[in-house]
């Protein structure tokens, strides 16, 4: 009898133990409303004083009982605390370590030059730069005490220095864009003799407000061209969310500069610039910016079983199903039918990319991403991807970096939770038009703000932020 009153004390005591560490994590996390957190506790100390009761019976069946009561909360607490830590880790990555950027620098000069390395290379020699490339002061730092020379038009120099024996600091991927654009460019007669990486770090803004705005961008393959731009409003007061969906070719000032470009453009000069010149376009202030990277949409679609999509009209994708080439005769294209389908992860994000089978382009885009970003919430917090939970959470955290902090996100998915939400849209209006790219070193296709609806746009907008 004393080796079951033992048996069912020492199941007892780790039953409350593997509850108190479990109810100490969930308050840790924070996004769970109290409502909830109330509950739980209520019904694990419902189970724990029956538990403790029914060690005082003696007859076998209330033994038997307690041994399988005592277990299904111990199994259940370190389930929940296996589940809860890795959350909490996942929001420890995402929202409190400092944010690191990494940038490749070139040193570039004529194929013809003799000089192979930068050995060769002494301190009075001039190095130009290109003075738009994101982190130049840092590079600097890095390179050396070097005569530095501004360049602002990048295809010019290259085409005027072809055969010369100058030397150009840049960053990767404004050189590599400059083949693309440019088709008097040939990147075979340039010949890259140094390279080095710029690490920056970035303190995150820990305040925590009750309304904020938040921009979302979808990077392509480069990591740096934005092609989705969405300005999502949140109001914890009203219980809010505007999405304002803005097109990747819209044609606005770019912050601190006299040159307009597209937002998929400026990606190249920096997210701070894209942040500070849209919210420079539309009289608000953005707090906080969360990129997405196309490469890891695919990860988390396929670890989640694919999502459905609906399509109001059947149709050949104009990109095929290839990854990390821009090539589309690599690959075979995806027929998306008229209706309903399941998607994996290349195929869904084909049809994000997909612009050019509708009438209305761009704006048709930024409908299906919105799409697929709903779909893709909904799969994720359904039971069905319990099994999966930890390598959809590592999942996440490549598909996106965010400027948002640890409190502020925490509160705000306290706040959904326990609130019923009015979710509101709506889209900039704009018109084809052609004009001058790249801080006005090449023309290319724009999208020309529809004044009346910029006006709509900024004003729905304050009306979200300052509703009380």
């Amino acid at each position: 009898m004393k080796k079951k009153k033992i048996t069912n004390y020492i199941l007892l005591f780790l039953s409350f133990i593997t509850f108190s560490m479990l109810l100490y994590l969930i308050r840790k996390v924070g996004v769970v409303p109290n409502k909830y957190i109330n509950l739980y506790t209520l019904i694990e100390v419902l189970l724990l004083v029956i538990s403790f009761s029914l060690s005082f019976f003696k007859k076998k069946i209330f033994f038997i009982l307690n041994i399988f009561l005592s277990i299904i909360i111990i199994v259940i607490n370190c389930a929940g605390y296996y589940y809860v830590k890795h959350l909490d880790k996942f929001i420890d990555k995402g929202f409190t370590e400092e944010i690191v950027d990494t940038t490749v620098y070139y040193l570039i000069t004529s194929k013809n030059n003799q000089t192979n390395d930068i050995n060769s290379i002494t301190l009075d020699i001039p190095i130009n730069y290109y003075q738009y490339s994101k982190h130049n002061t840092e590079a600097f730092n890095i390179f050396g005490n070097y005569d530095y020379k501004s360049i602002e038009d990048l295809n010019t120099y290259l085409i005027e220095n072809k055969d010369t024996n100058s030397y150009l600091l840049t960053d990767d991927i404004n050189y590599k864009i400059s083949f693309e654009l440019n088709t008097e460019l040939k990147e075979e007669d340039y010949k890259i003799i140094h390279k080095f990486d710029v690490i920056t770090s970035e303190k995150r803004n820990n305040d925590v407000k009750d309304v904020f705005n938040v921009l979302i961008t979808g990077k392509d393959f480069s990591n740096e061209r934005n092609d989705l731009n969405m300005i999502v409003t949140i109001n914890t007061i009203t219980n809010k969310i505007l999405i304002t969906s803005v097109p990747r070719d819209l044609y606005i000032p770019v912050s601190n500069s006299k040159y307009k470009d597209t937002l998929m453009v400026m990606g190249y000069y920096g997210d701070d610039v894209v942040q500070k010149s849209i919210g420079d376009f539309f009289g608000i202030n953005i707090d906080y910016r969360v990129n997405l990277y196309a490469r890891n949409l695919i990860d988390i679609v396929d670890k989640i079983g694919g999502i459905e999509f609906c399509s109001n009209k059947s149709f050949y994708t104009n990109h095929a199903l290839v990854v990390d080439t821009y090539n589309d005769r690599l690959g075979k294209k995806l027929y998306v039918k008229k209706g309903c389908q399941q998607l994996n992860g290349i195929e869904t994000l084909t049809v994000a990319r997909e612009r050019v089978a509708y009438k209305n382009g761009d704006f048709q885009r930024q409908e299906n991403c919105r799409q697929i970003m709903l779909k893709i919430a909904n799969k994720v917090l359904s039971l069905s991807t319990l099994s999966n939970y930890t390598s959809i959470l590592d999942s996440f955290n490549n598909l996106y970096t965010t400027t948002m902090n640890r409190n502020t996100a925490v509160n705000f998915i306290k706040s959904i939770l326990n609130n019923n939400y009015i979710t509101l849209e709506q889209s900039v209006s704009a018109y084809d038009s052609n004009a001058k790219l790249r801080m006005g070193t090449i023309y290319g296709y724009v999208l020309m703000p529809d004044n009346e609806s910029v006006n709509n746009t900024k004003q729905k907008l304050q009306e979200v932020i300052n509703e009380k």
